[in-house]
């Protein structure tokens, strides 16, 4: 019997992508408009009538989540996937969750935390946020060789992604690791050092690309200054090994040059090490490092540091995940961000003079500093 409502060809339980297909659009825009309210980005006001007459004309219910699920905002939703047994290699701190969270809510955009033991196809399709399409975009931590069904399964639910870290031409944000190892070298040459060696402890398979782009950069900077390179690049050297092993290093070493050491926590030790030993930082040794503003300052004297850009960093990911909502189906060109150097005096005595002068002995001073007082003097 034709039924003249309409009800005929209702499907049993109506849900975003039934809605979608009738007008043409894809599921996140009808999703904006079904529960984001009038203040939806990017979606017209007769698109947004017509998903509405729609929607009305199939019974649409709207969605329900498990009863053991967290009542979060439906609509303009951006969820942050985060791994739970490692957060070592992850831009997850306050300045980086502060500045994301901070530019959804300026864009009237909700941020959901996804906390997950390893990131596969099962635990992304299984989550009932993402499985209810209760997120319009998604962002993925760094992860060393993500499978290729997790992405497929986001984009089968229609959830556009940006990744973190991640080396690619489109939809990624990530700092220039090589840049910054160059930087590094540059300015141990500017001091006049000829002979660098670039330390790292814990070369951790989590985040091959970190290393190795910081090694890339340090090679070419060396190669193009005619300076001496050498590198210590290690598997796992634990931290209660750290100390003993910078003993044996600067025993066989004999008389050190000047280091780059991969994680400014590594730098300290190197650094506590070499003095207990007799030798003078940065008269004997200098060491510089790279950092997100934790370690660096907390030293004595504070160490020359590539220091990540973090709040730029959660600005630039939310920004990115705000328009892949807007257009599911583009390509947005990945994002490289630089580190900033801040010189400390690990590497430089006239940090350590302008410190005891001016401030305690633990504050470093920008690069531009340096240069202004040079120009003047």
């Amino acid at each position: 019997m034709n039924r003249s409502d309409g009800s005929a060809d209702r499907p049993k339980r109506v849900s975003l992508r039934h809605i979608a297909d009738k007008v043409g659009v894809s599921v996140p825009v009808v999703s904006k408009v079904l529960n984001g309210g009038r203040s939806t980005v990017g979606v017209g006001e007769e698109t947004r009538q017509r998903i509405e007459q729609v929607a009305a004309r199939l019974g649409y219910q709207g969605r329900s989540l498990p009863r053991n699920t967290p009542n979060i905002p439906r609509g303009q939703t951006v969820a942050l996937v985060l791994l739970d047994t490692d957060t070592d290699h992850q831009p997850v701190t306050q300045p980086f969750l502060t500045a994301l969270c901070r530019t959804l809510m300026q864009r009237e955009y909700h941020c959901a935390l996804i906390c997950c033991a390893r990131i596969d196809q099962k635990n992304i399709t299984q989550h009932p946020l993402l499985r209810e399409k209760h997120a319009d975009a998604v962002i993925l931590p760094r992860v060393a060789d993500l499978p290729e069904g997790v992405r497929s399964s986001l984009r089968s639910l229609g959830l556009p992604t940006v990744s973190m870290h991640v080396a690619q031409p489109y939809g990624s944000v990530y700092l220039d690791e090589a840049g910054a190892a160059r930087e590094r070298v540059e300015h141990l040459v500017g001091l006049g050092h000829d002979a660098i060696t670039y330390i790292d402890f814990n070369h951790d398979h989590t985040a091959p690309g970190t290393v190795d782009e910081r090694v890339r950069g340090f090679e070419e900077a060396c190669h193009q200054h005619h300076v001496k390179s050498s590198r210590q690049v290690h598997k796992m050297v634990g931290r209660g090994r750290r100390a003993a092993f910078t003993r044996e290093w600067l025993t066989v070493t004999g008389r050190p040059h000047a280091l780059i050491v991969d994680t400014c926590a590594a730098a300290q030790v190197v650094i506590q090490t070499a003095k207990e030993a007799g030798w003078s930082v940065p008269g004997d040794l200098a060491v510089a490092s790279f950092d997100d503003g934790t370690y660096a300052t907390a030293n004595e004297p504070a160490i020359t540091c590539a220091m990540a850009p973090l709040a730029e960093l959660g600005h630039a990911a939310a920004e990115m995940a705000i328009q892949l909502t807007t257009n599911p189906s583009g390509k947005m060109i990945s994002k490289l961000l630089p580190y900033t150097l801040h010189v400390g005096g690990s590497t430089d005595p006239k940090v350590i003079e302008r410190a005891s002068e001016h401030f305690i002995n633990k504050t470093a001073i920008s690069s531009d500093e340096l240069q202004r007082d040079a120009l003047e003097s």
